[in-house]
């Protein structure tokens, strides 16, 4: 850590990669050389396990101001062969983690990795400096001074706590109640904090002295404890290689399996393509084709014209078909409801939209050649209707009628004003006009017009009887 570091640091290649095995003995074997013995051994000055254990915590705190790097590194512990609680089968690759702290970032020149050496610093200071004698004498800095960064910080957190509660001048405690934080001891927070009772610890409880309370029957050692549970590892592809396998297999095969996928729909998408090619209805060089209309139809705002032809046939249907003859769509104008014909005003006129209820809408365009004029086509149309003529079946339809009513054929009969036979539409509407329009007197002339059989001018008995049959 930087708090307890006296010399610069020190790497392999300088700046980043850390000094190790064979450059530096292996930490397991220096650990076993100089550190293993006999457990169990009493503290000949009475300490409690209080005493070391609350003393790490602090010095934990204090000490270990570091934490670790970042990206993460690992410098992993080697652990010999045959180590017997590391390496008990002597397999020879176990490893313990060891995590690289984190460096001063406000030091150093290495891009993204700033370290606490600086080359040329040490460079000159190593090439500089007279090395210390080989003799029996331990330097000072060792020897006397490396504590004195630990009592300094000690001395810190002392002044800091003091500076709050042994200020009298901002009112948080009276000189009493100072008194008793000095008297307090570590018995106490526990006394307070924990279920012990008095008698249960003594006042100091940092040292064992004869006649404290509790003591231990006999000093423990790692044969009185519980086996520890050996170190385990887990490797992730271990019993699971058909997993994986069978994983990384299917990775590699969805690509074909998506492009056979992708040849499979549009093989059935061209099949059906073909089978409603064959079900096209092509048009028939036949007398309909005198009703054939070649236009463009509008398709959208970013959609070129496609070029149609409209033929209108005897079912009362629209056809519109493509440049190759075939069916597009098939509107029945036998659906009921009415049907919308909107005309452009702008440019030309050309543009034509048919509306017809629960269809798309139809908008075609109409070239100059093929454009004509609407209103001599609809004069047309009404001259042709007014040359219609009914017989009496149409007539009789028309009405709703039986055909071999009294009622038809006295209507029928009256409407016929040439006498050939056969109703215009002229005819048909003079009729329709006096019952619809008509004052009660021409309605009242024709009605006995129609009853008079005879034409002599006067009812009979037997004709009023069949007006009042009928106006019944």
């Amino acid at each position: 850590a930087p708090f307890v570091r006296l010399l610069p640091a020190n790497y392999a290649d300088g700046v980043l990669k850390a000094i190790q095995e064979p450059e530096l003995p292996n930490p397991r074997r220096i650990s076993n050389v100089a550190m293993q013995g006999i457990s169990g051994i009493p503290c000949d000055r009475n300490r409690t396990v209080l005493f070391v254990y609350f003393g790490f915590h602090v010095i934990d705190e204090i000490l270990e101001v570091t934490g670790s790097g970042c990206p993460p590194e690992f410098l992993n512990i080697h652990i010999p062969s045959g180590d017997p609680v590391f390496d008990p089968n002597n397999t020879g690759n176990v490893q313990l983690p060891f995590q690289r702290s984190q460096w001063t970032t406000s030091s150093g020149q290495s891009p993204n990795n700033p370290r606490l050496q600086d080359i040329d610093d040490v460079i000159l200071g190593m090439a500089s400096q007279i090395a210390e004698r080989e003799d029996n004498i331990v330097v000072s800095d060792l020897r006397d001074y490396v504590y004195g960064p630990m009592r300094d910080q000690f001395e810190r957190i002392r002044d800091g706590d003091r500076f709050w509660f042994e200020n009298t001048k901002n009112g948080l405690f009276t000189p009493s109640e100072i008194e008793d934080i000095w008297n307090t001891k570590y018995a106490d927070v526990l006394l307070v904090t924990t279920n012990a009772e008095p008698q249960d610890i003594q006042r100091d409880v940092f040292y064992l002295k004869d006649g404290d309370p509790c003591v231990q029957p006999k000093q423990l050692n790692d044969t009185d404890l519980e086996p520890c549970v050996k170190v385990s590892t887990m490797h992730y592809f271990q019993g699971s290689g058909a997993g994986f396998g069978i994983l990384i297999v299917a990775l590699c095969c969805f690509p074909l399996a998506a492009l056979l996928l992708a040849f499979y729909v549009a093989a059935v998408q061209k099949k059906e393509n073909n089978k409603l090619r064959k079900k096209k209805v092509f048009v028939k060089s036949s007398t309909d084709l005198g009703n054939k209309i070649r236009v463009s139809e509008w398709q959208g705002p970013k959609e070129p014209l496609r070029p149609v032809s409209v033929i209108f046939d005897t079912e009362k249907c629209i056809k519109v078909m493509d440049s190759k003859r075939a069916l597009i769509r098939n509107i029945n104008l036998c659906n009921g409801g009415s049907t919308d014909i909107i005309q452009s005003t702008n440019n030309g006129e050309k543009a034509l939209m048919l509306k017809v209820p629960k269809e798309y809408d139809l908008v075609l365009e109409i070239d100059g050649s093929n454009a004509g004029n609407l209103d001599s086509e609809l004069s047309k149309k009404a001259k042709e209707t007014l040359k219609c003529e009914l017989t009496r079946a149409e007539f009789a339809d028309a009405l709703g009628l039986k055909e071999d009513s009294m009622f038809v054929e006295q209507m029928f009969s009256l409407a016929d004003q040439d006498g050939n036979g056969y109703l215009s539409f002229r005819e048909f509407l003079d009729i329709f006009v006096i019952l619809m329009k008509g004052s009660p007197e021409a309605k009242s002339k024709l009605m006995f017009t129609m009853y008079d059989v005879d034409g002599n001018g006067s009812m009979s008995k037997d004709e009023f009887s069949q007006l009042l049959r009928y106006t019944k």
